[in-house]
Formats: C-alpha cells, structure tokens, sequence
C-alpha cells in the first residue's frame, strides 16, 4: 500500500529521484541524434514532468495534485541543473568557453606555482586568495587531469548551495519528503544567481551555526566567515555580518511582543547578540582586506574605474530580459511573499525585526543591480547573491514560523498570494528546464594534431626567443604542452579587465614589449578587429578588447598558424608595423 507523504519511506523518494533524473539524461542522449531543436528540450520536460507527478500519485496517494506537480517539476528541473554542470566534465585539454581555461591556471597558483617555468615571481593577478584557493585545493594533489578538476567545479557549484538548503530545512518541523524538496528549492532558487561558491561558504558557515549555545563559539565561526568572505572578494566583505545579526534578531522562540529591552522591541540578549555577531564577522572582514581603507585602488583592482552600462537593466542582446525584469522574475513573487506575511501579521515582526530585514535587502538589492551594470557583467543575476541568499534565509524563518504555530500554509491562502506561491516553485525551475546544452567537442584526432602544431611552434619559438602564452594557459598547467617559460602579467582576462577600465598607462609597458618583438610566439584566442556595439552580446567588451588588445597585437604580429576547432591562434612578429600602431 502507497504510503502517505508525512511517512515517506527513504526506498520511495530516492526511487522517485531517480525517475526525476530520466529526462535530463534523455536529453544529452537524444541530442546527439535529433536536430537541436527547443521542441526536443520543452517535449522531453513536458514528458518528464506528467511521467514524474504520475508516479508520484502512485507512491504518496494522501498527497494533493498539487502538492504532487510542485515535486515533480522541482525533482525535474534539479536534475536539468545538475546535467548541465556534469557535461563540462570532460578530458578536453582546450578551453569549453570564454574564461575557463585560464582560470584552472589562476587557481593552480595558490598549490602549484611549480608547475610553470619563470624568471619572475608567479602570483595571482587578482587579490581573491579565499576563490582561489577553493578551487585550486586539487592542485595539492600533483598529476590530476583536467576532467577531475572540471568535476570538482561542477561540485563547488552545485554541492555547496545544497548544504544551504539542508541547513535551513533543519529548522523546519515537516516531513522528510517536504524538508528534501525545500532542499531542492533552496537550491533553484540561488541557481537563478548563480551564486558562487565562495560566497556561500560564508552563508554556510553563519547558518550551520545560527543556534548554538555558546556565543564565544559562535563569534569564532563568524569571524572566520567574514574573513573568508573578504579575502574572497571585497564586495561580499559585510555579507556574513548581516546575516549573522539578521538570525540573532529574527529568531522567535516567543511571541515577539513579550521580548523588550528598554525601548527596543527584542530581548537584550537577542539585541547583544546581534551587535556581537556582527562585530566579529565585520572585523574578519576587515582584516582580510586591510588594504581596502589604506590603498582602495589596490583592494578593488579595476572594479571602480570600468563604465558602468544602464542599458542593460533593461532587455539587451546580452541579457534578454534585462536585469530589472530579471530581478523582479527570480526574486519579485518570494518577496511579494514575504511582505504579505508580514502585512497580515501571519508573521509578526517588530519594527526593528522588519528593518533589519528590509534595509539590507535594499541595499542587497541596490548594490547587484549596480555592479550588474559594470561593462564586463549583465548577463546573469549572479551580482544579486546576497540579496537572493538573503532571501532564501528570510523565507526559512518565515517558514519555521508558519509551521511552529500551525497557521494555514498555501492551500488555504488567498487566490492571489497562492498565485505567487505557484511563481515561486515554477520560475526558478523554468530557469532550470532552459539550462545547459552538450558541449560541440572536436574530435581525438583534430585535438591531437592541433596538440602537435602548438608544442612544434612553441619549441621552435622557444630556441629564438620568448613565447607569451595569453590564453589557453591551462595547456601549460596540465602539461600539454611543454618548455615553456611564463609571462604571468600578460593575460587574458585580466587585459581585458584593463581593457573594459579604459587606462592607457595600463598597456605602456605591453605596447613597448610589442614594439620590441619581445615575443618570438604569442598564443591566443583568435583576434580580430570587428566592432560590434550594445547590439551584439557583450558587444562593449568586444570593442573595448579590440581597441587596447587586439588591434596592438595584430598591429606588431600576424597570425602563423589559427586553429579555428579548438579557438587557437598562433602569431609572430611581422617585418614591419602596420599604420597607426600604439
């Protein structure tokens, strides 16, 4: 006899896991032998759901319809966003899009500088030691190929924002069932960012422990939080803080009105709690960026000099939806939400509960939206981390509320906020249906040969002068090709993040060394000098790599060998300049 959803069975739900998991795998598998059609996508979810809540009914006959459709699309729809990670783990040596090859080189500098030959010191260019050491722990371990290493970027990806999930079903006194699959909505709802990992290793500390006794421990944790948080990116440096004093203040094991503290409207141990909370976390923060206050140039590297594009916070050809409506599509109706349940006193918060809620939201908010907007982003929400992990933490309390005083959960709410609900379960996994698409890898053989052609230019190059690698550098990282001496200042991205600055003296020195044909070989993506403008995708960025990079290069060296299968162009000094070279 199918057994009710309060009872479910461990046999059950992973049997129904593993159906959810059918149509993504269905569709890496037909794709390769059907046409890459929207209709191949949209039939095999549409089957893959209606397959799914079938088997639902039949495993938990005490669940509603309803109930029943709203885990068969988020089992579903998980499932399209794991698969679109896993496909990246392949043993392709060359890079799958635009940064990912050199970063495996970034983050190889904290673990293994001695995989490259130089005259110089090899350190990163970015002061982000927090990311790159997450990513780059593998490199500890000597001789791991490249596809172990794309795997262990899948699971930072995917594994870290789970635990967020589990942290905040913790709280909540339901089923295993319901508590899996808020799991699972937690997961994507943060994969609408997405929001990286690093970040969420804050998040994860601060939650994991939000209700520990011990408020020395707890400060310890937090600190560490903070400090991790800052050394992984500036802008995320208060992120931990907030949160931490956010749960301090919103914690209600009472009711509310009975918690005062002279003329606050939260006991004083919440209160204190709160300041020392957020005490800890700001100063690890700080310390982790001490140079944010001495040299701000230095600890923000280019972030404050690139032009910010408003454009884009409307549809583009590098956002579709633009990053307004993108924002009010993933976060409006949760938050719609919340304001109602706050509103009707279903959730009662004081004021100063509600402030602390709402003020930084706003500047969550304010803040994504903005850095968005910085030449370089716009295509994603993943500059909206905090506000959506901010979010995620005040659904769960809200949750737990609702739960721990028996109040009527959506069945019973008003049609309009069970509207709200339904936008809140389908958008974040709409986003999740359209993700991924199998990776176009040439062949074993145009690889091996395009392997061949590098290292023969690349030693040759080597015996008459220097050879700049600018891209691609996770060749030398994995040892694909070899003998190479590293230029560790000039690379891709981070002349492109020059580039998008605009700062001529950024590339006096790299101009001189072009004029000097100090390079026998330079190894790079394929250059060329086509202006494109807001009309294409990222067509600013293009431009501005065009003008600063491209066009010096193409300026001083032309093009040997360009292996357009693998995006590798390989160039050597020209006779004579070309006219108006910088």
């Amino acid at each position: 006899m199918p057994d009710k959803p309060g009872q479910s069975s461990w046999m059950r739900i992973l049997a129904f896991l593993a159906a959810c998991c059918i149509p993504a795998l269905s569709l890496w598998v037909l794709w390769n032998w059907l046409p890459n059609e929207a209709w191949l996508r949209w039939g095999i979810v549409l089957l893959g759901v209606a397959g799914t809540y079938g088997l639902a009914r039949i495993l938990w006959r005490g669940m509603s319809s309803v109930e029943g459709l709203y885990i068969s699309v988020l089992g579903v729809a998980a499932w399209f966003t794991v698969m679109s990670y896993a496909q990246l783990v392949t043993n392709y040596p060359f890079k799958l899009y635009w940064s990912e090859g050199n970063r495996f080189y970034d983050y190889s500098l904290i673990f293994a500088k001695n995989l490259y030959q130089s005259n110089v010191p090899v350190a990163p260019l970015y002061n982000e030691p927090g990311r790159y050491a997450l990513w780059g722990i593998l490199f500890a371990i000597p001789g791991l190929p490249i596809w172990v290493h794309r795997l262990w970027n899948a699971i930072l990806w995917i594994v870290p924002l789970l635990l967020v999930g589990i942290l905040l079903a913790r709280w909540q006194q339901i089923s295993r069932l319901y508590r899996l699959f808020f799991v699972v909505w937690v997961f994507l709802f943060l994969m609408q960012g997405p929001i990286y990992p690093s970040l969420v290793m804050g998040v994860i500390l601060v939650l994991m422990t939000a209700r520990w006794k011990h408020l020395a421990l707890r400060m310890v944790v937090v600190f560490l939080a903070g400090y991790y948080v800052g050394l992984s990116r500036w802008t995320w440096l208060v992120a931990p803080a907030v949160w931490a004093g956010l749960l301090a203040l919103l914690w209600q094991e009472d009711d509310p009105d009975n918690q005062r503290w002279g003329w606050l409207p939260v006991s004083r141990k919440a209160f204190l709690e709160a300041a020392l909370l957020v005490a800890s976390s700001v100063l690890g923060g700080i310390l982790a960026k001490p140079g944010l206050f001495s040299a701000p140039e230095e600890a923000t590297g280019f972030a404050l000099k690139q032009p910010l594009l408003w454009y884009r916070l409307f549809p583009n050809a590098t956002y579709s939806y633009g990053l307004l409506l993108g924002a009010l599509l993933a976060a409006g109706p949760l938050a719609m939400i919340l304001i109602w349940l706050v509103w009707t006193k279903r959730w009662r918060l004081n004021w100063l509960q509600w402030l602390s809620a709402l003020l930084p939201s706003l500047a969550f908010l304010a803040l994504g939206l903005v850095a968005s907007t910085k030449i370089g982003g716009g295509s994603n929400l993943h500059n909206l981390d905090m506000f959506l992990i901010t979010l995620v933490i005040l659904a769960g309390l809200a949750l737990r509320v609702l739960i721990n005083k028996g109040m009527a959960l959506p069945a019973a709410w008003p049609r309009l906020a069970q509207a709200l609900f339904l936008l809140v379960i389908f958008l974040p996994a709409l986003e999740a249906f359209k993700s991924g698409s199998p990776q176009k890898i040439p062949s074993q053989e145009v690889v091996r040969n395009a392997l061949d052609v590098i290292q023969t230019e690349v030693s040759q190059a080597g015996q008459a002068g220097e050879v700049l690698v600018m891209d691609q550098r996770q060749l030398l990282t994995f040892g694909n090709i070899q003998n190479v001496t590293l230029v560790p200042e000039y690379e891709m991205k981070y002349m492109m993040d020059q580039s998008m600055a605009g700062s001529p003296a950024s590339f006096a020195r790299f101009y001189q060394d072009l004029r000097d044909r100090r390079f026998a070989l330079i190894v790079s993506s394929i250059l060329k000098v086509q202006s494109q403008g807001a009309e294409h995708d990222f067509g600013e960025e293009n431009d501005a790599w065009d003008r600063w990079v491209a066009s010096a290069v193409l300026c001083y060296y032309k093009p040997l060998q360009t292996l357009k299968e693998v995006r590798v162009q390989l160039l050597v000094p020209r006779a004579s300049p070309g006219e108006n070279c910088p």
